[in-house]
């Protein structure tokens, strides 16, 4: 600070009234912390005690103390404790009877020797004199950054090293207990092989939706080669229990009519038998059928096989 606080200010009515309303509520906030049975009432309750702390601060004069109790331990350190409740659970946090009955005995224990040895703390410590500080001594950020990174270092990486534990702990915590055994491939392909033994499920993949139907749509059922009729199994359970799937007819008429023909009309005109393959004209890409091949299109050279090579 450029200069003291005059000692008149201290006994100034405002300030006086401010000190005491800031301090009945972080004695509040206190007490809900400790007595909370919910982690998140708990946490929010701490936010709103470092918050009155940071207005301290700025009401003695401390302003970059109170910046970095507002952004470091309010923005940071206390929105991590959150993020780690909402990522493990509040349900999960707060479970409180899964936990060791000598533990929470500890923990009071703990926490009553700590109140005795801070208060001992704070009734043997003497306060230094404030001195005033000249126009050619450091400013007051510079001064706690050179303490901060020379005298208390280790004590600044502590508190890091602290921090990456934390975050690598929530994440850890996330990922829940497996409820089923994990199935290697050998095992997939028993249980698979087993339960077609049993229902006669088939074991293979389900055919993709829209095979043969002129359309690639997930509510549209494959056709069977063997059949030729749609598979009811290749549209999702979902869509076929909320009546979302539609027919063959419905998405590709022109697809009935060549099953037609399959079955009794024309075979040359229908969609997939034996007749409608053979009937498709090759167009000499490599022995594909379909139409011409597209000028221009480079093919491997022909290889003349002499009549013993085919012999052999």
């Amino acid at each position: 600070m450029n200069a003291l606080i005059p000692a008149a200010a201290w006994a100034s009515l405002g300030q006086s009234v401010f000190f005491w309303v800031t301090a009945v509520l972080m004695v509040g906030c206190a007490i809900g912390v400790a007595a909370s049975k919910k982690a998140v009432r708990s946490a929010i309750a701490m936010v709103g005690l470092m918050l009155c702390l940071a207005a301290l601060y700025v009401s003695l004069g401390a302003y970059f103390l109170g910046v970095v109790q507002v952004v470091v331990y309010t923005g940071a350190i206390m929105m991590l404790i959150l993020f780690v409740i909402m990522m493990v659970g509040v349900v999960a946090s707060d479970n409180y009877t899964e936990t060791p009955r000598w533990t929470r005995i500890a923990t009071w224990i703990g926490g009553a020797l700590g109140v005795v040895f801070l208060g001992g703390a704070l009734l043997l410590s003497q306060l230094p004199q404030p001195v005033a500080q000249t126009a050619s001594e450091e400013s007051n950020p510079t001064q706690i950054a050179l303490s901060l990174f020379q005298n208390h270092l280790f004590s600044l990486e502590f508190a890091g090293t602290l921090l990456i534990v934390a975050a690598i702990g929530a994440v850890s915590l996330t990922h829940s207990d497996r409820l089923t055994k994990l199935f290697k491939q050998r095992e997939t392909v028993e249980a698979k092989m087993a339960r077609y033994a049993q229902t006669g499920t088939h074991p293979g993949s389900l055919v993709a939706p829209g095979v043969y139907a002129n359309s690639t749509a997930a509510d549209v059922p494959a056709i069977s080669g063997t059949t030729e009729s749609g598979i009811e199994s290749s549209v999702p359970r979902v869509l076929r229990i909320r009546d979302l799937d539609r027919s063959i007819g419905e998405v590709a008429p022109t697809a009935i009519v060549r099953i037609n023909n399959d079955r009794d009309g024309d075979q040359r005109k229908g969609l997939q038998s034996v007749v409608a393959s053979q009937s498709v004209p090759e167009a000499g890409t490599w022995g594909m059928p379909g139409g011409a091949a597209p000028e221009g299109l480079k093919q491997p050279p022909t290889v003349q096989v002499s009549a013993k090579e085919e012999s052999e």
